[in-house]
C-alpha cells in the first residue's frame, strides 16, 4: 500500500468506524518537477488542524498522480522543521549525505521529514518512514526542487525594443514557497487570525440577516429571535432565551419580493 492513501487516517485497524471524515483544504501552491521530468510533484493540504506535505508521482498509465509518501505535521513539529530548514540553510558545505529533519507520529512505525542538499546541490525534501524502535528505514521517497534556472524575470532597457531584454534566474522559488507555507501554518495556530476573520465578518452577517429577515417574514419561513439572557451556553437549540416567530403572508412569492433593482426603475 502506499503511503498517504489515507486509508489509514483516522481509521480503526483499517476500518472507517472511527475515521475522520473532515474536509481537507488544499493549497494552490504548485511545486513540479519541471527540470528532471521525474514528473514528481509536492502538494500542501490542511485537515485535522494539521499541515500535510505529499510527494505524488504519475500513475502508470494515467495523467493522474497519486501520493506516494506524505507526512502529518501539527504546528509544533511544523515551527522545528522551520529551524531545521534554518539549520541546513546555515551550514555552508552541505554534504550528500547529511540532513536536518523532524520526526512525527508514535508507535512502532514513525515518519520522518528531512531537508538536505539534491543530487545537483539544490534543495531536496525526503520523507519516509521508519522502524520506532530500531531506527531502521522502512521506505524513503525524494522531491528535489527545480534549479534556478525554472524561474526567471525580464527586464527590458527599452521597453519598446524586444531586442533589449535580460533574463535574471531566480534560484529556490519553490522552495522559498514551501517555507513561506510552514511560516504562515506556524503563525496562524494560535487562533488570533481566525478570530480576527470571525470578528470582522460577524457585520457582514448581520447585515445579512437585516436583508433576509424581511424575505423570512414575507414567505412564512420561520425565524429564530432571541430575548433576554440564558446561561445554558452548550446548545444553540437548547437556549431558553430564544424564541420563534414566522412570517405573516406564507402565500407571498419571490416574484412579489421587492429588491433594489425594482426601486431604481
Amino acid at each position: 500500500m502506499a503511503l498517504g492513501d489515507g486509508k489509514g487516517f483516522g481509521a480503526n485497524n483499517g476500518g472507517d468506524s472511527n475515521k475522520l471524515y473532515e474536509k481537507t483544504y488544499y493549497s494552490r501552491i504548485s511545486i513540479r518537477d519541471y527540470t528532471r521530468n521525474s514528473g514528481r510533484s509536492m502538494n500542501i493540504s490542511y485537515r485535522s488542524g494539521m499541515m500535510i506535505i505529499a510527494i505524488d508521482e504519475p500513475r502508470q498509465g494515467s495523467f493522474e498522480k497519486e501520493p506516494i509518501v506524505d507526512v502529518f505535521l501539527t504546528s509544533t513539529k511544523a515551527k522545528l522543521f522551520l529551524k531545521a530548514i534554518e539549520a541546513y540553510e546555515t551550514e555552508k558545505s552541505h554534504s550528500d549525505k547529511g540532513a536536518y529533519g523532524v520526526a512525527t507520529g508514535m508507535g512502532d512505525v514513525q515518519r520522518a521529514i528531512m531537508i538536505h542538499a539534491g543530487v545537483d546541490g539544490s534543495p531536496a525534501i525526503t520523507i519516509g518512514k521508519f522502524d520506532g524502535t530500531s531506527g531502521t528505514w522502512i521506505k524513503q521517497e525524494t522531491y528535489e526542487f527545480n534549479t534556478e534556472e525554472f524561474a526567471q524575470y525580464i527586464t527590458w532597457k527599452d521597453k519598446t525594443d524586444n531586442g533589449s531584454t535580460t533574463l535574471t534566474n531566480v534560484p529556490n522559488i519553490e522552495f522559498e514557497f514551501l517555507k513561506q507555507a510552514l511560516t504562515n501554518f506556524v503563525n496562524n495556530a494560535d487562533g488570533a487570525t481566525a478570530y480576527s476573520v470571525a470578528d470582522m465578518t460577524r457585520y457582514d452577517y448581520r447585515g445579512i440577516l437585516n436583508k433576509m429577515n424581511p424575505i423570512y417574514n414575507k414567505l412564512g419561513i420561520e425565524i429564530n429571535t432571541f430575548s433576554g439572557s440564558s446561561n445554558n451556553r452548550g446548545s444553540f437549540f437548547n437556549n431558553s432565551g430564544s424564541s420563534r416567530t414566522f412570517g405573516t403572508s406564507a402565500s407571498k412569492t419571490l416574484d412579489d419580493l421587492p429588491f433594489a433593482d425594482d426601486d431604481e426603475d
